[in-house]
């Protein structure tokens, strides 16, 4: 009767001790998601889907933003976080233990994809060495819902926003139509130079890119260019000839 009493409870210890263990090798993952449109407004109601890299891994927030992963074995992982015409975010390095507490993230904001088109881009010269650059913006601009605009230019023809010499002008508008004025332009191209090309993309900020400089003078913190998503449709390119630049 004894020798039965010892059995039964080393099984138990055992049934135990795999219990614990089971428990241990799993963790969870929980957090909120944001969408922020191309205006810069939060999108209610909105969701996402996220999903651990590379596993079966993958839930869709409610529309209060929330989400939990649960089950997850203990290792380190990517966690992706998208939604459809949005900017796709991915948290590198996410190491996952085992118990009860989940990895809580603080909220993730997904940026819109630029959806702005612009048509019609077109120059005017004014002044020596500087020109005016105009195009036509739709949806237009407004306050509730306002528009950004980048204009890239090269000494090529082939300028894009990954083949491009400077950023030529940087603008949010407030209606259909944009004006950009770029100063001394030609003098950043050497006498042999005939002509520049410019081209102008729409763009949206992009929350998980948050780059923060600080500006001494004025004791505050600014962005860089780089926090913006820059379309895939660009406007057509225009051509300017340089005239007596020297």
């Amino acid at each position: 009767m004894k020798n039965i009493i010892i059995i039964i409870s080393i099984s138990f210890m055992l049934f135990a001790s795999c219990k614990t263990e089971k428990i241990e090798l799993t963790g969870s993952i929980s957090g909120t998601v944001r969408i922020i449109a191309e205006d810069g407004n939060y999108m209610p109601n909105a969701t996402a889907t996220v999903s651990i890299v590379n596993t079966n891994f993958s839930v869709q927030t409610g529309t209060d933003g929330f989400y939990t992963i649960v089950g997850v074995p203990v290792g380190t992982y990517d966690i992706s976080y998208s939604s459809e015409g949005y900017v796709t975010y991915t948290e590198q390095g996410v190491n996952i233990v085992g118990g009860d507490t989940p990895y809580l993230f603080d909220d993730i904001v997904l940026g819109q994809k630029p959806i702005s088109v612009i048509n019609n881009l077109r120059s005017y010269t004014y002044g020596f060495g500087s020109i005016r650059i105009a195009g036509d913006i739709t949806p237009p601009g407004s306050e509730e819902s306002k528009k950004n605009v980048f204009v890239y230019v090269s000494d090529q023809n082939t300028v894009s926003k990954d083949n491009y010499d400077f950023i030529g002008g940087d603008l949010t508008s407030v209606s259909d139509t944009f004006f950009i004025d770029l100063i001394n332009l030609y003098y950043n191209y050497p006498p042999e130079t005939d002509f520049i090309y410019l081209i102008a993309y729409t763009k949206s900020f992009d929350p998980n890119d948050y780059r923060y400089e600080y500006n001494l003078n004025y004791d505050e913190y600014y962005m860089n260019f780089t926090d913006f998503t820059i379309s895939d449709t660009p406007s057509n390119i225009i051509s300017i000839p340089i005239y007596n630049k020297h």
